[in-house]
C-alpha cells in the first residue's frame, strides 16, 4: 500500500523559531533546508532506492501550522544521500559522500518542494 510506504518516510520539521520567517507549506512551495536538516537526510540515506524504493528522494515535512506535506528533494548540491536523487532513480551505483562548502563556510544547498498534503 502506497500510503503506508509514505507514512514510513522520514519526517522533518521545517519551521523556525519565528513563525513570520517560516516558509508557508503549500502546493509546489520551495523550502530551503539548513545544514542540520540536510545532514539528517544524509544519515537517513533519503535518495537510496535500496532503502526507500520508488519513494527515494521523498520525505514528509511539517512546520507546525500548515499540516504535513509529502515533499521531494529538487536540489541536493553535495552529500545528501549521495547527492542527486535522479541519478539513483536511473540506477547509478556511484555514491559521492563529500560535503562541499562555499568560501563563507555555509553548508551545502538542499531544497525540497511540497508535492502533496
Amino acid at each position: 500500500d502506497d500510503r503506508s510506504a509514505v507514512n514510513n518516510l522520514p519526517r522533518l520539521y521545517v519551521g523556525s523559531s519565528s513563525p513570520s520567517s517560516s516558509t508557508p507549506l503549500t502546493n509546489h512551495a520551495i523550502v530551503p533546508l539548513d545544514a542540520n536538516q540536510a545532514n539528517y537526510l544524509n544519515v537517513m540515506r533519503i535518495t537510496s532506492p535500496k532503502r526507500w524504493g520508488s519513494l527515494a528522494g521523498n520525505l514528509r515535512i511539517f512546520n507546525g501550522s500548515d499540516g504535513e506535506w509529502l515533499a521531494k528533494i529538487i536540489v541536493a548540491d553535495g552529500g545528501v544521500g549521495g547527492g542527486n536523487p535522479s541519478a539513483y532513480a536511473a540506477g547509478s551505483s556511484k555514491k559521492k559522500n563529500t560535503r562541499r562548502r562555499d568560501p563563507a563556510g555555509s553548508a551545502t544547498t538542499v531544497v525540497v518542494e511540497c508535492i502533496e498534503q
